[in-house]
Formats: structure tokens, sequence, C-alpha cells
């Protein structure tokens, strides 16, 4: 090995579905920014390696579990300024050399761990053991009018799991029928009234799907427009117009397409409520251009309003974590006009709190979780807090970023 490199094994990182070598942070120091590298340092080379063998715990036999994606060392100068903005990720064509053509690598899924079994299946036995004490605090909230409203998010509905967002139309009718008989389902406006009117003396639940699918029409959009089930449907703008599957399906190799606009007139003329979901599914978190975020939170708002002929009261933030929202574009939904902001990193929505802010959990998991959240569970009470968007926002919203933008 030359002088000044440095060989780190695969344990260094984390190969995902996608071919992406991403870092562990708690081994970036021990790279001394090598492989962060900035323009004067040499950039990392990879070597393949013997792939690790271990035993099987069943039956004794031996064998890779690894067969795809051959084991890596990467040598990583050692003296090298690191160059923070492009350690991020590095996407790798494995076992190619530059001047080899690019062959596609089969995805291999990863073997899971005790923990994720735990993770899907440990729901079940938590909810039936504390469903006494949960159901206690329950009444005792009711009691007080303090009971809590759950707002749930879907994204699609349909048999093919091309993403992993994807719920299949058995679980969602288990969904409904549990729902119909633990909870009250009601619609994102009567959620926004008790909570300002501070009083909710029953559990409710509400029901929303994110980004627009075409096979949300298929099954789950009928079914509950025939229970008479209230549903919110926020909608991304550019993908309707253009009829091109969503950036992030296309980036996993899946292109499930999105409605039409025919599609959203029929759902709004059924009493589906249609709300905006911005123009092009950005991340609002890393924009800083007041006029871009005009134009993705209000005027494609106004540009749905359009197409459907029926008034947009309600914004749903794109990926909807904390770091995703951005306070100047709740300051801009409502000056707009905008009667609602809906973020999706969980949270219930206590009466007497924010009505304009409405938090929501994803349904889109085991169904055991979903009736462990829409049935109160007290753990979540206060692990999410309430976005401080008023006060994020020092100064008020510029008169000249209200003006539409033109074409």
């Amino acid at each position: 090995m030359k002088s000044g490199a440095r060989r780190t094994k695969i344990d260094t990182f984390l190969f995902w579905k996608r071919s992406v070598l991403g870092l562990h942070a708690k081994h970036v120091p021990r790279l001394r920014g090598g492989l962060l590298g900035s323009a004067a340092s040499k950039p990392p080379s990879l070597h393949a390696s013997k792939p690790p063998v271990r035993k099987h715990r069943r039956n004794g036999t031996r064998r890779t579990p690894q067969a795809v994606l051959p084991a890596l060392t990467c040598r990583a100068p050692h003296d090298s300024s690191s160059k923070t903005a492009q350690a991020a990720r590095c996407k790798l064509e494995l076992g190619m050399n530059d001047s080899s053509p690019k062959q596609s690598v089969r995805r291999q899924r990863p073997a899971a761990s005790p923990f994720r079994w735990w993770k899907r299946w440990g729901w079940g036995p938590w909810y039936w053991l504390s469903w006494p004490c949960r159901q206690w605090q329950l009444r005792r909230l009711e009691a007080r009018g303090q009971a809590p409203i759950a707002v749930l998010f879907y994204h699609r509905v349909a048999d093919t799991p091309v993403v992993p967002w994807t719920v299949s139309t058995q679980d969602f009718q288990r969904h409904l029928r549990w729902l119909e008989r633990h909870a009250e389902l009601i619609s994102l406006a009567e959620a926004q009234r008790r909570l300002a009117a501070g009083k909710n003396h029953r559990r409710a639940v509400v029901i929303t799907f994110d980004d627009g699918y075409a096979e949300n029409c298929d099954f789950a959009l009928p079914l509950l427009i025939q229970r008479g089930i209230p549903c919110t449907y926020f909608v991304t703008l550019e993908p309707v117009l253009k009829q091109r599957p969503f950036e992030h399906d296309q980036a996993l190799g899946a292109a499930p397409p999105p409605n039409t606009v025919e599609q959203l007139r029929q759902l709004a003329a059924a009493g589906v409520e249609i709300g905006a979901h911005t123009r092009t599914h950005a991340d609002l978190g890393r924009l800083d251009d007041p006029r871009r975020l005009y134009d993705e939170v209000v005027q494609a708002a106004r540009e749905l309003e359009d197409l459907l002929g029926r008034p947009v009261r309600r914004f749903a933030f794109p990926f909807g974590q904390w770091e995703n929202l951005n306070p100047l574009a709740f300051a801009l939904a409502q000056e707009a006009g905008l009667e609602c902001v809906c973020s999706a990193y969980g949270g219930y929505n206590l009466p007497g709190q924010d009505a304009f802010h409405i938090r929501r959990f994803a349904a889109d998991g085991p169904p055991g979780r979903l009736r462990l959240v829409a049935g109160f569970d007290p753990r979540l009470w206060n692990r999410f807090p309430p976005y401080p968007y008023r006060r994020q926002l020092a100064a008020p919203v510029p008169s000249h970023l209200l003006e539409p933008i033109g074409p």
C-alpha cells in the first residue's frame, strides 16, 4: 500500500438497495477527510475482496449473505482538506472500471434483523397488553372533552407494491373496518373546528392521501365514497399536468401513473376534498428563495383551483418531516387564505391547540401500528411537539411576494 493512503474495510460503509455508498457518521473521523476529498486530493478507489462467509444458525451451512454485492475495501488519501458538501453520498458502479460499459446490478433486499421483526410484529402484543390502561386514560380524556384527533395519511392503495409506500387493498379494508368500529371518522374541516373550539368528546380520525396516484381511483377512493367516509386528497400539480411519474418513484425504478385532471374533477364532484401538495413535490425545507416558495405553495394551489373549478383550501408539505418544513411557507399559505397546513412527522392534534397546523401519522405500515396510533397510544402524547413556525418567522411576509409569478 502506498504511503499516505489508508485501507478501510466494508463495515465502514452502509450499502443500500440503489447501489449507494453512505458514510456512517461515527466512522467519518477515521478517514480524516480523505474520502470526502477536495479538488486537490486524490479520489478514493475501490477494490474487491473476498465476501464475508458465516455459518447459518439453523442448519450449519455456510453461505454468503452478500452474494450480489462484493465485499469492497476503499483506499482513501490520508492528507486532504474535507469538502463536506460532497460528503453526503457517493454513487458507485459496482464491479466496473471507468473504461468499462455500465451494466445492471440486480438489487437484493437486505436480511431482516430481529429488531426489524419486532418492529413489524411487536405492535400486536403491545396493543392487547396495554389495552386496559389505554382505554382508561382515553375515557378520562373523553369525559373532559380533550380526546385526541389522529390524522392519517396514505399514498397509494394497490395490490402491486412497486413503491414502499403502498398499502394493499385487503389491508386498506381492514383499516376501514377497524376505524369504523372504534373511532369517529370526520373530515379535516370538522377536525379543525373541534380544535379551535377546544372540545372533542370522542376520539376521532381523519383520512388523507398524498401525491395523487391513479390507482387510488380503482379501489380506495370509490370505497370511501360508497361508505360515506370523508377524506382529503392532496395532489402534486406538475405530474398531473404533464402525466409523468413522480421523480422519487423514478429514482426507485418504478413508474406508477399519477391522476388525470378528469379523475380529480370526478372526485371533487363526488365529495372528495382536493388539496394542494406543491407544484413539483419539492423539499420546501431546503428552499431559500421566497418566490420559489410562493410558486410551490400558493400559485400551484390557485392553478389547481382553476383546473377543478372549486376552491382549494388546504395544503400538505411534501415529505412532511420536521426538516422538510419551512416557516416562510406557513406564512405564505396563511397570507394567501389557505385554512390548513399539514405535516407528516406524527403527533396527535389536541383540542385547544393550533388548528392551522395539522400533524399526521403515516398509515402505510403494519395494521397493528395503525390500531395503536388511531386507538390512542400515550407514549406518543408528547413525543411530537408542534412546529414553532410563528417564532421562527421574525418579520411579516413582504407584500411583493404575494404577487403572482409570471409564466
